[in-house]
């Protein structure tokens, strides 16, 4: 009797099994699945304002919204927590950081060269010296200074000539006659012409020529007024004793400033146009800035920002001039500019060019525009 049985008890236990996981499901789906120990949880929660569940953290703010009646007919005050925000999530919505680069503006950059191959004669000023616009800073001794020196002499000599002559026949009137009057008056124009000639070519050189000043001059003042030409009046006084050369040519500071570079020394021979000196105005700078691509729209022209160099815990100021209109494809960032002016010379001593940092990028000028205009900004 008890093998007969046997086979059949595995099967009744499989449906005891069964029965009990679908009674389980059953009871779940008419409640929802919610536990007892569940809902006082969230009923100590809504008695309590959440403090006991938010006790380790920033105490959020909790507002409330319009009273509302539950099933019951009882007024219920629904709350909504509002959580505050970090210091450091507050300071990413006043500010925006970027990589920057310090540099000198090139507007006050200048690299100065000979505009003539030459032998370095004298230099009045080296690296660190402060330099006023138009002084001499160096004297480069050419011979195509020299050729076009004389060539300026000889058109002066030549056309107070041919001028005087054509003078001297137009007062004689009829005792000579027209031809001769017109072929001096033809060699007075291209004495005139050479004389411009000569004239151009120093102008070309650096070297301005004002023919007033030449004319009507004894040959030997004209000759010492014309070698002279380009050199400082502190030097000249050594022409008398014949000690310098004729064909002296000089480097003159476009605008003040002072010698940041400078590769030039007395007796080497330089070549034309190959920058040998550098000067800076040491006040002017710009910040050349690499803005990231999730916040290129948060940069706007005049954003005021703050440098800090990564060696130096000083900061610079300034506000954007120029934004770039195409993302970089390489580094996928966008390019902007602010310009920086130095006014204080002891502030100015210890700005340095060409210096790595970050700047910080104020967004809250924007939102008060936004504000007073009634505008929407969106970032």
């Amino acid at each position: 009797k008890v093998d007969f049985i046997r086979p059949y008890q595995a099967q009744v236990n499989s449906l005891i099994i069964l029965g009990t996981i679908f009674g389980i499901g059953f009871w779940g789906h008419l409640n929802h699945w919610e536990f007892g120990g569940h809902h006082s949880a969230d009923q100590h929660i809504a008695e309590h304002g959440g403090k006991d569940a938010h006790e380790d953290q920033t105490h959020p703010q909790v507002t409330t919204t319009p009273h509302h009646n539950d099933s019951a007919g009882n007024s219920v005050v629904s709350e909504r927590i509002a959580p505050q925000l970090t210091e450091s999530q507050r300071e990413s919505e006043r500010f925006i950081e970027a990589h920057a680069t310090l540099q000198h503006d090139p507007n006050y950059v200048a690299e100065l060269s000979s505009r003539v191959s030459g032998v370095v004669n004298r230099v009045f000023k080296r690296v660190g010296d402060r330099v006023c616009k138009g002084e001499v800073l160096v004297l480069i001794e050419s011979p195509i200074v020299g050729e076009a020196k004389a060539s300026l002499l000889k058109a002066l000599v030549q056309n107070d000539l041919k001028t005087r002559t054509l003078n001297h026949l137009r007062e004689l009137g009829t005792v000579v006659s027209e031809k001769k009057i017109q072929e001096a008056e033809a060699e007075a124009r291209q004495a005139e012409i050479q004389l411009f000639n000569a004239q151009q070519a120093l102008i070309t050189l650096g070297l301005p020529v004002d023919l007033d000043e030449f004319r009507g001059r004894q040959d030997e003042e004209l000759a010492a007024q014309v070698l002279a030409l380009g050199v400082p009046d502190s030097v000249r006084s050594e022409y008398q004793n014949g000690l310098l050369s004729a064909n002296l040519i000089p480097i003159i500071a476009p605008f003040d400033g002072e010698v940041i570079r400078s590769k030039i020394v007395v007796g080497v021979y330089v070549q034309a146009s190959q920058p040998e000196m550098m000067i800076s105005d040491r006040k002017h700078f710009w910040i050349s800035l690499n803005v990231r691509r999730e916040d290129s729209d948060k940069v706007f022209l005049g954003q005021e920002l703050t440098f800090q160099a990564d060696s130096s815990d000083d900061q610079l100021s300034g506000r954007i001039d120029w934004i770039g209109t195409e993302m970089d494809e390489a580094t996928r960032t966008l390019e902007a500019r602010a310009e920086i002016i130095v006014e204080l010379p002891e502030i100015a001593r210890h700005v340095r060019s060409n210096v790595l940092g970050t700047c910080r990028l104020d967004l809250s000028r924007r939102a008060k525009i936004a504000t007073e205009s009634g505008a929407e900004v969106k970032h």
